[in-house]
């Protein structure tokens, strides 16, 4: 299979978006990262509680209500609609179509510079650097959870763990 041009310029956005769109093109290299979902996590709540984050699915008063701390965060989590939510959405949604993964490589958060050497190899021929944005300040992610917080976040995140193979501690 011969690697075509990158096409697209959105992060976040989805596999099922572009088929729909009908902007899927199935001889282009495509690819993912994933990160252990308690790692994101707590990225997600550390971002979530900047002062410049809009939410875009939920109401100021609720950001004040439910950021309050990472377990508040947690619990409210347990009963939230996510679906929709950039932020917070499961990561297999992102590119599963039809129950079926559509991207041709899955690189890890935790292998971030060698999985992004292999991409930027793959469709560019050479090694481009990466620029880490949107980083949090945060110690490692298991410093926040207790066991009811573990359960919670593989409840919400079940089918991330099991398909992109992560354990929970």
């Amino acid at each position: 299979m011969q690697s075509q041009p990158w096409v697209g310029n959105t992060c976040h956005t989805t596999v099922k978006t572009y088929i729909e769109k009908n902007e899927w093109h199935d001889n282009y290299f495509s690819w993912t990262f994933v990160r252990n979902p308690l790692d994101r996590l707590v990225s997600s709540y550390f971002w979530a509680k900047k002062n410049n984050y809009n939410f875009e699915y939920w109401h100021a008063d609720l950001r004040k209500e439910h950021v309050v701390n990472f377990d508040t965060f947690v619990r409210w989590l347990d009963k939230a609609d996510i679906e929709n939510d950039i932020l917070l959405k499961p990561q297999h949604s992102h590119i599963l179509y039809n129950g079926t993964i559509k991207v041709d490589f899955i690189g890890r958060f935790e292998n971030l510079n060698k999985d992004w050497s292999y991409v930027t190899n793959k469709i560019m021929g050479k090694e481009i650097p990466m620029q880490h944005k949107n980083k949090t300040d945060h110690k490692h992610y298991m410093n926040y959870y207790n066991d009811s917080l573990i359960e919670i976040a593989y409840n919400k995140y079940k089918k991330d763990f099991q398909l992109f193979d992560y354990e929970t501690c």
